[in-house]
């Protein structure tokens, strides 16, 4: 659900700088101020708009377009150094090389990637495929992890319901296992361009899932209402289930049961390591456009493989 508009402070000050700044500096193509929707001019250490409204470039390496912000049960900073520590062990690595396919054949140059977390897909897109990447999250925890590791990417902290960005400014826009706003996906995309949404396969961590059933609500996940929804704003022109079985101990286990959201209410202590050996790694890609004058027609394919 959207959040409330929120009212930015109006520095009269601030406003009469980014008057001059219009004339002296042009504006910063892809972005726009989330509260007002003028543009941003970059002058200092700042984004300023015509509103009056200001945002501070940290030196940490990232900008914080949300002025206030609620706090997010589940999504504690642990979290994502957890997830940080399981995706740098390599159980994504398939997904991200399908993904990284997939922005190679479209030939996207800018890609935003909207709900980026600690950035696992945002850097390897930056520095697999020399693209400009614009990476948001709502989590100022992940932003700050994320911008500690790379700074190829522009890192912001955002509401996907407001996002600081030109209306078709991307060629391509990435939602990985994120909450989605296709509306405003839809603003960012250029005509022709492409969101490309990544999804649970109902496989999925189905070791850890049996291993917990007495403390989850559904023992088996569908995610066929999360594509029927997206298939709703946008054509689906491509589907691509990847799928890969690793063995799992130790140390990753641990970062495992701590990072994924499918443990968020469930107690840890009480899950039996050592029923769980290996782990199953599934995802379906979602490839649409919201061009009405795409005439492509869906593709399905599955890959599948075991891990030594």
């Amino acid at each position: 659900m959207p959040l409330p508009l929120q009212k930015a402070k109006v520095n009269p000050e601030i406003k009469v700088k980014a008057m001059e700044a219009k004339k002296a500096l042009r504006a910063q193509d892809p972005f726009r101020c989330p509260l007002c929707a003028k543009p941003l001019f970059m002058k200092g250490g700042s984004y300023l708009c015509q509103g009056g409204h200001c945002y501070d470039i940290s030196a940490k390496g990232y900008v914080n377009f949300v002025l206030k912000r609620k706090a997010q049960k589940g999504y504690e900073a642990r979290r994502f150094e957890e997830r940080q520590r399981f995706l740098q062990a390599g159980y994504y690595d398939h997904i991200l090389g399908a993904l990284l396919g997939a922005l190679r054949e479209q030939g996207a140059k800018r890609t935003v990637d909207a709900g980026c977390g600690e950035g696992y897909f945002a850097r390897r897109i930056a520095e697999d495929l020399g693209a400009e990447v614009y990476a948001l999250d709502y989590s100022k925890d992940s932003i700050l992890l994320a911008a500690a590791g790379s700074k190829r990417v522009c890192w912001m902290v955002a509401d996907l319901a407001r996002m600081p960005l030109q209306d078709g400014m991307a060629d391509a826009v990435i939602n990985a296992f994120a909450p989605a706003n296709y509306r405003e996906f839809a603003r960012v995309l250029r005509p022709g361009g492409q969101l490309m949404k990544i999804i649970p396969g109902p496989e999925h961590m189905r070791e850890l899932r049996d291993a917990a059933r007495d403390q989850l609500r559904a023992e088996d996940y569908s995610n066929q209402r999360v594509i029927d929804y997206f298939a709703q704003h946008f054509q689906l022109i491509r589907r691509e289930t990847i799928t890969k079985t690793f063995p799992i101990a130790g140390q990753d286990l641990e970062s495992l049961l701590h990072m994924t959201p499918l443990l968020f209410a469930a107690d840890k202590e009480l899950i039996d390591r050592s029923s769980i050996t290996e782990i199953t790694v599934q995802a379906e890609i979602l490839i649409g456009t919201s061009s009405k004058k795409s005439t492509k027609k869906s593709q399905i394919a599955i890959k599948k493989e075991k891990a030594p």
